[in-house]
């Protein structure tokens, strides 16, 4: 049994880690710690199989490598009147690719820097030589391994149809498959933006049913800390605070480039923090961010199904805030953001009596998914899982802001009597166990 805690508006979400009178140095601290490995340096690992299992499939959901801006951001002005001015990032990356779109996808260089919205940086082949080092470096003595081809059946790539999603998919094939020499073109399925399941909104601030907006960013932008820091960048970096600022501080700082003078790394760190808890209230709060990734999840366990007929390496090339909502509805996200080119992996193996088993891999180490509790999954617990995610549908407002906790008698739950009794109510049901933010 667990206990369900609902109508807390996030409160009780973010209570966990905010702590009355808290610092701005403190919430900097927090800021460092949750893109610690945003950059994506010099990222390498090994994770052998499950011994004793044979391997079937393994999906491998990656971002793009780093780039520039993805958006025209008004990132900071020498003085209030002054033109806006952006990280200045250069792009020596060939033409960029194009994919079945009424358009081609072209590299411009008129934008600040000499780079076009979302170029990849010249740091990306470096990132994806280093995930095709660790994938080949854990699965090389794999049965499964030496009968892949990009040409054959055994292959399946997706791309979200933009720049830097499908020259990062090119980068990492063709460092995964070094050496090969393909008799044929191999194809990267893509889909329309509208269509894709995998490109979903990098910022959700209201519902997919009816609109209503997150209580949660409400609640933050009432915040005397955060009034406070709005009012402090506002006077540094002469322009007011927007939710997507934070990706002005990494682009510069992984780009190797200096922040301006007047942006100090403890208000820079601080704004990672904000950004991070804007970013994430409809994630910690609601449970839209899953419902808005259900057709990602579907698309995922079709592939597992492609397993029996002979499909052994699917590699999707998405976003940060879609690995952050596939991880979430499973009740596998723990704040991490998701650096460049780093990767979840789903690893579909046969035990010895023939049943299906599941493995997930975040950046080379097992995780546990909390719909199946186990780091070694019963793939029919996750079908479960993603099956009910399709059946959920837009449930009435007061479902929507229910959170499952670990599992735990409900009488330990009172003891958070510091929450106001008229926030919340409890009642116990059967339910899997969500691990509740880490970052402290």
């Amino acid at each position: 049994m667990a206990c369900r805690i609902g109508g807390i508006g996030g409160f009780l979400v973010f209570a966990s880690f905010l702590g009355a009178g808290a610092s701005g140095t403190s919430f900097a601290s927090r800021g460092r710690k949750v893109f610690a490995k945003y950059c994506g340096h010099d990222v390498r690992w090994v994770q052998p199989p499950v011994e004793g299992m044979e391997l079937l499939q393994l999906q491998v959901i990656h971002r793009h490598g780093a780039r520039s801006l993805w958006a025209p951001l008004r990132c900071w002005a020498k003085g209030r009147n002054a033109p806006i001015e952006r990280p200045p990032l250069r792009c020596n990356l060939p033409v960029s690719i194009s994919a079945g779109g009424a358009r081609p996808l072209t590299k411009r260089f008129d934008e600040p820097g000499g780079c076009g919205l979302g170029s990849l940086l010249d740091e990306a082949p470096e990132q994806f030589k280093n995930l095709a080092w660790s994938l080949n470096a854990s699965y090389q003595h794999t049965a499964l391994w030496k009968q892949l081809h990009p040409t054959n059946y055994s292959v399946y790539l997706y791309a979200c149809d933009n720049e830097r999603n499908l020259a990062s998919a090119d980068l990492l094939a063709t460092q995964l498959f070094a050496g090969s020499r393909a008799d044929v073109p191999v194809p990267v399925h893509t889909n329309p933006g509208e269509d894709d399941p995998f490109q979903l909104s990098g910022y959700v601030d209201k519902s997919p049913c009816d609109g209503s907006p997150v209580q949660a960013i409400q609640e933050i932008q009432a915040d005397k800390d955060y009034q406070a820091f709005a009012s402090a960048w506002l006077q540094h970096a002469n322009v007011s605070w927007h939710h997507m600022n934070y990706d002005c501080i990494l682009t510069t700082r992984c780009a190797g480039l200096t922040l301006p003078a007047a942006i100090d790394d403890e208000l820079a760190d601080e704004a990672l923090y904000w950004g991070w808890r804007q970013q994430m209230a409809a994630v910690r709060t609601t449970n839209w961010t899953s419902l808005v990734a259900s057709r990602a999840l579907d698309a995922l366990r079709d592939q597992l199904t492609m397993a029996s007929h002979g499909r052994k390496l699917v590699m999707w090339s998405t976003h940060d805030s879609t690995m952050m909502y596939l991880l979430n509805a499973l009740e596998g996200f723990d704040d991490r953001w998701p650096g460049y080119a780093s990767s979840v992996l789903l690893e579909l193996y046969a035990g010895p009596g023939g049943e299906r088993m599941l493995r997930t891999v975040r950046d080379g180490e097992p995780i546990t998914l909390g719909v199946c509790g186990e780091v070694l999954c019963p793939l029919s617990r996750f079908v479960a899982a993603v099956d009910a995610w399709q059946d959920w549908g837009c449930a009435p407002a007061e479902q929507l802001w229910e959170h499952r906790v670990d599992e735990g008698p409900c009488w330990a739950w009172a003891l958070l009597g510091m929450i106001p009794a008229s926030l919340l109510w409890l009642r116990c049901r059967r339910s899997s166990p969500l691990r509740e933010p880490l970052i402290v």
